[in-house]
């Protein structure tokens, strides 16, 4: 079911519903959603969330969709004892708000990073391939950038940017 549900949202994406929101509610209602997997994989999640970010226009399930799928990249990466850090900041030289997650889970490998983003393609023995894709997709639609480094044995991190002057 997840898995028709992907290539369904992947291959015709719905209609963007966006409304002003404040950006850390819409991570902290996701965030609560996946407490449960970080209990069961022993990973905690630290947060350091702006105070008074403006509100953007966002889609809110479309960004929790992203978000969420940033998070189970995160923990499926992870080390039993890890931590997973979720960041938002305001980035005045972009006028932007960034959302960056940290992980410390194993890296990507170099020879993968240029694909990472290819629809269907995966490292993992479970997965769809469809995930990253995704989120560029719905992080693009929102007139967003997406960038990730990674090393290997030291995990990987994923900054998120949305810009602070969007219409609706």
């Amino acid at each position: 079911e997840r898995i028709v549900s992907e290539l369904l949202d992947y291959a015709k994406p719905s209609p963007l519903r966006r409304r002003k929101a404040d950006i850390n509610e819409t991570i902290k209602s996701t965030l609560t959603v996946v407490e449960a997997f970080c209990q069961e994989s022993n990973v905690t999640i630290e947060k350091k969330f702006a105070k008074d970010l403006p509100r953007i226009s966002i889609d809110k399930a479309k960004i929790h969709q992203a978000i969420l799928n940033v998070f189970l990249n995160a923990i499926q990466a992870s080390n039993p004892g890890s931590k997973i850090e979720f960041k938002t900041e305001c980035h005045s030289p972009s006028n932007s708000i960034r959302i960056i997650v940290t992980d410390q889970g194993h890296g990507i490998k170099e020879k993968d990073m240029k694909y990472i983003f290819d629809p269907f393609f995966t490292t993992k023995k479970r997965g769809t391939g469809l995930g990253l894709s995704i989120l560029r997709n719905i992080v693009r639609n929102h007139n967003g950038n997406i960038s990730l480094d990674s090393e290997i044995g030291k995990g990987t991190r994923v900054c998120i940017e949305f810009p602070l002057e969007q219409s609706l």
